[in-house]
Protein backbone atom coordinates (compact mmCIF):
# COMPACT_ATOMS: atom_id res chain seq x y z
CA UNK A 1 0.00 0.00 0.00
CA UNK A 2 1.34 3.29 -0.97
CA UNK A 3 1.18 6.33 1.83
CA UNK A 4 0.80 9.71 0.56
CA UNK A 5 1.64 12.61 3.26
CA UNK A 6 -0.91 14.92 2.74
CA UNK A 7 -0.22 16.79 5.69
CA UNK A 8 2.04 19.47 3.82
CA UNK A 9 -0.68 20.16 1.25
CA UNK A 10 -3.19 20.84 3.87
CA UNK A 11 -1.06 23.45 5.68
CA UNK A 12 -0.56 25.40 2.54
CA UNK A 13 -3.99 25.08 2.04
CA UNK A 14 -4.91 26.26 5.56
CA UNK A 15 -2.17 29.13 4.95
CA UNK A 16 -3.48 30.60 1.84
CA UNK A 17 -7.08 30.14 3.62
CA UNK A 18 -6.32 31.79 6.40
CA UNK A 19 -4.27 34.49 3.91
CA UNK A 20 -7.69 34.64 1.83
CA UNK A 21 -10.16 35.24 5.36
CA UNK A 22 -7.25 38.47 6.56
CA UNK A 23 -7.21 39.33 2.96
CA UNK A 24 -11.16 39.70 2.95
CA UNK A 25 -11.36 40.86 6.44
CA UNK A 26 -8.69 43.51 5.58
CA UNK A 27 -10.55 44.35 2.57
CA UNK A 28 -14.08 44.72 4.01
CA UNK A 29 -12.88 47.38 7.06
CA UNK A 30 -10.95 49.03 4.17
CA UNK A 31 -14.14 49.17 2.43
CA UNK A 32 -16.36 49.86 5.61
CA UNK A 33 -14.15 52.51 6.18
CA UNK A 34 -14.17 53.78 2.58
CA UNK A 35 -17.94 53.94 2.52
CA UNK A 36 -17.87 55.31 6.08
CA UNK A 37 -16.03 58.36 4.62
CA UNK A 38 -18.08 58.93 1.71
CA UNK A 39 -20.91 58.88 3.65
CA UNK A 40 -19.35 61.66 6.02
CA UNK A 41 -18.28 63.75 3.22
CA UNK A 42 -21.68 63.58 2.03
CA UNK A 43 -23.61 64.23 4.95
CA UNK A 44 -21.09 66.53 5.39
CA UNK A 45 -22.25 68.49 2.22
CA UNK A 46 -25.64 68.31 3.30
CA UNK A 47 -24.68 70.27 6.56
CA UNK A 48 -22.57 72.63 4.21
CA UNK A 49 -25.82 73.71 2.38
CA UNK A 50 -28.35 73.56 4.79
CA UNK A 51 -26.39 76.02 7.15
CA UNK A 52 -25.66 78.45 3.84
CA UNK A 53 -29.95 77.91 3.76
CA UNK A 54 -30.36 78.27 7.28
CA UNK A 55 -27.69 81.76 6.97
CA UNK A 56 -29.40 83.55 3.67
CA UNK A 57 -33.02 82.67 5.87
CA UNK A 58 -31.97 84.61 8.91
CA UNK A 59 -31.01 86.82 6.85
CA UNK A 60 -34.55 87.42 5.47
CA UNK A 61 -35.77 87.16 8.63
CA UNK A 62 -34.07 89.94 9.71
CA UNK A 63 -35.68 91.66 6.67
CA UNK A 64 -38.76 90.79 8.00
CA UNK A 65 -38.40 91.34 11.16
CA UNK A 66 -37.64 95.35 10.24
CA UNK A 67 -40.46 95.66 8.17
CA UNK A 68 -43.00 93.82 11.04
CA UNK A 69 -41.61 96.27 13.36
CA UNK A 70 -42.61 99.34 10.70
CA UNK A 71 -46.24 97.65 10.03
CA UNK A 72 -46.36 97.50 13.55
CA UNK A 73 -46.02 101.01 13.90
CA UNK A 74 -47.76 101.68 11.30
CA UNK A 75 -50.83 100.07 12.85
CA UNK A 76 -50.41 101.24 16.43
CA UNK A 77 -50.60 105.11 14.07
CA UNK A 78 -53.84 103.81 12.45
CA UNK A 79 -54.97 103.06 15.67
CA UNK A 80 -54.33 105.94 17.51
CA UNK A 81 -56.11 108.32 14.41
CA UNK A 82 -58.90 105.78 13.97
CA UNK A 83 -59.22 106.37 18.14
CA UNK A 84 -59.06 110.32 17.10
CA UNK A 85 -61.37 110.33 13.97
CA UNK A 86 -63.85 108.71 16.78
CA UNK A 87 -63.49 111.36 18.57
CA UNK A 88 -64.23 113.90 16.49
CA UNK A 89 -66.67 111.69 14.91
CA UNK A 90 -68.51 111.85 18.12
CA UNK A 91 -67.80 115.41 18.79
CA UNK A 92 -69.46 116.37 15.73
CA UNK A 93 -72.47 114.00 16.23
CA UNK A 94 -73.17 115.25 19.55
CA UNK A 95 -71.86 119.12 19.10
CA UNK A 96 -75.74 120.38 19.23
CA UNK A 97 -76.68 118.57 22.26
CA UNK A 98 -75.59 121.08 24.69
CA UNK A 99 -77.60 123.88 22.73
CA UNK A 100 -80.76 121.62 22.25
CA UNK A 101 -80.27 121.16 25.83
CA UNK A 102 -79.91 125.12 27.34
CA UNK A 103 -82.89 125.89 24.26
CA UNK A 104 -85.46 123.81 26.22
CA UNK A 105 -84.30 124.41 29.58
CA UNK A 106 -85.02 127.99 28.28
CA UNK A 107 -88.39 127.16 27.57
CA UNK A 108 -88.79 125.69 30.62
CA UNK A 109 -88.53 129.46 32.35
CA UNK A 110 -91.41 131.03 33.51
CA UNK A 111 -91.52 134.28 32.09
CA UNK A 112 -90.58 137.74 34.09
CA UNK A 113 -90.58 135.41 37.61
CA UNK A 114 -87.43 133.32 37.60
CA UNK A 115 -84.26 134.55 36.33
CA UNK A 116 -80.55 132.14 35.61
CA UNK A 117 -77.40 132.84 37.32
CA UNK A 118 -75.71 129.95 36.35
CA UNK A 119 -75.47 126.94 35.12
CA UNK A 120 -72.70 124.54 35.16
CA UNK A 121 -72.35 121.16 33.15
CA UNK A 122 -70.12 118.22 35.41
CA UNK A 123 -69.73 115.72 32.96
CA UNK A 124 -73.61 114.65 32.68
CA UNK A 125 -74.82 116.62 35.63
CA UNK A 126 -76.01 120.10 35.18
CA UNK A 127 -75.93 122.46 38.36
CA UNK A 128 -78.47 125.45 37.85
CA UNK A 129 -77.97 128.70 39.80
CA UNK A 130 -80.78 131.27 39.90
CA UNK A 131 -83.59 133.21 41.43
CA UNK A 132 -87.34 133.43 41.43
CA UNK A 133 -90.61 135.19 42.54
CA UNK A 134 -91.21 132.69 45.18
CA UNK A 135 -91.29 128.60 45.84
CA UNK A 136 -94.07 128.22 43.68
CA UNK A 137 -92.33 129.31 40.69
CA UNK A 138 -89.44 127.65 41.32
CA UNK A 139 -91.62 124.31 41.79
CA UNK A 140 -93.19 124.97 38.23
CA UNK A 141 -89.91 125.72 36.61
CA UNK A 142 -88.42 122.07 38.24
CA UNK A 143 -92.25 120.18 37.00
CA UNK A 144 -91.50 121.49 33.60
CA UNK A 145 -87.76 120.69 33.50
CA UNK A 146 -88.89 116.75 34.21
CA UNK A 147 -90.87 117.20 31.15
CA UNK A 148 -88.05 117.79 29.03
CA UNK A 149 -86.88 114.29 27.02
CA UNK A 150 -83.09 115.76 27.53
CA UNK A 151 -82.90 116.59 31.41
CA UNK A 152 -83.95 113.73 34.44
CA UNK A 153 -83.84 113.93 38.20
CA UNK A 154 -84.62 117.16 38.76
CA UNK A 155 -83.47 117.46 42.46
CA UNK A 156 -83.73 121.30 44.54
CA UNK A 157 -80.37 121.35 46.57
CA UNK A 158 -81.36 124.54 48.27
CA UNK A 159 -84.10 127.31 48.77
CA UNK A 160 -83.50 130.56 50.67
CA UNK A 161 -85.45 133.24 50.83
CA UNK A 162 -83.22 137.22 50.31
CA UNK A 163 -84.25 140.38 50.78
CA UNK A 164 -82.98 142.66 47.82
CA UNK A 165 -81.81 145.89 49.37
CA UNK A 166 -83.05 149.05 47.34
CA UNK A 167 -85.89 147.70 46.28
CA UNK A 168 -87.75 146.19 49.17
CA UNK A 169 -88.55 142.75 47.68
CA UNK A 170 -88.26 139.03 48.93
CA UNK A 171 -86.51 136.89 46.64
CA UNK A 172 -86.15 132.60 46.55
CA UNK A 173 -82.96 132.01 45.59
CA UNK A 174 -82.59 128.10 44.99
CA UNK A 175 -80.00 125.67 43.71
CA UNK A 176 -80.92 122.68 41.23
CA UNK A 177 -78.93 119.90 40.46
CA UNK A 178 -80.17 117.60 37.66
CA UNK A 179 -78.95 114.69 34.80
CA UNK A 180 -78.21 115.07 31.08
CA UNK A 181 -79.45 112.53 28.48
CA UNK A 182 -78.03 112.67 25.40
CA UNK A 183 -80.32 110.96 23.07
CA UNK A 184 -79.39 107.99 21.05
CA UNK A 185 -79.35 108.83 17.12
CA UNK A 186 -79.34 106.21 14.64
CA UNK A 187 -78.19 106.65 11.63
CA UNK A 188 -79.20 105.22 8.53
CA UNK A 189 -77.24 102.44 8.23
CA UNK A 190 -78.52 101.11 11.66
CA UNK A 191 -82.23 102.20 10.80
CA UNK A 192 -82.05 99.86 7.92
CA UNK A 193 -80.45 97.20 9.71
CA UNK A 194 -83.50 97.09 12.01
Amino acid sequence: MIRINLLPFRVKRKKENIKRQLSIYFLSIIFVLLLCFYLNQGQNQKIAYLQSIKDRKNKELLKYKRTNRKIRKLKKKIKECQTKLDIIKNIAKYRLEPVKTLDEMVMAIPPDSLWLDSLRFVGKRLFITGSAKDNDIVALFMKRLKKMPRISNVELKVTRLIKLSGYKINVCRFDLECSVIVPIKQGKDEKQKK
